[in-house]
């Protein structure tokens, strides 16, 4: 008797097309965050080119989808991007510039993963260099009660 019951169920479905999806409610989940990243500023070229392959890479994040896929998605374009990042620049703290970015994945039923943040920068990582003559210098110079340094 269950045979039955379970074919005619069958030839039902079969009959009016019928299809049952169950729709996905889970979000991608984050696996790796994206990494702040830093480069010397002022010494390292082509800054434009590592920040656009950084934004492009989500950072480094890793997200997982149980649907197998997703989209990253950005709180700003990379173009704006690269213009926060250009106008950022602080020559009173050794030009360093910078841009936060927050990634989030989105998998194809619009389930969006908790969001991420990095962020791309440079700074000043070179020590100042001591130059013990140049301390002498100030050290008789001062002594001497001269204070400037134009000749």
């Amino acid at each position: 008797m269950k045979s039955l019951i379970q074919r005619t169920i069958v030839v039902v479905l079969v009959l009016f097309n019928l299809s049952v999806q169950a729709q996905d409610t889970i979000p991608p989940i984050l696996i790796a965050s994206a990494r702040d990243t830093a480069f010397e500023c002022g010494k390292t070229s082509q800054l434009t080119e590592k920040l656009t392959d950084w934004f492009n890479n989500a950072g480094g994040a890793i997200f997982q989808d149980n649907s197998g896929s997703y989209t990253i998605q950005t709180n700003i374009t990379l173009a704006q991007a690269i213009d926060i990042f250009n106008q950022s620049k602080d020559s009173l703290c050794g030009n360093t510039q910078q841009v936060q970015v927050i990634f989030t994945a989105v998998d194809a039923d619009n389930n969006i993963s908790l969001p991420d943040t990095a962020v791309f920068y440079t700074k000043d990582i070179t020590p100042p260099t001591y130059d013990p003559y140049l301390m002498l210098l100030i050290h008789v110079r001062k002594e001497l009660g001269i204070h400037s340094f134009s000749g």
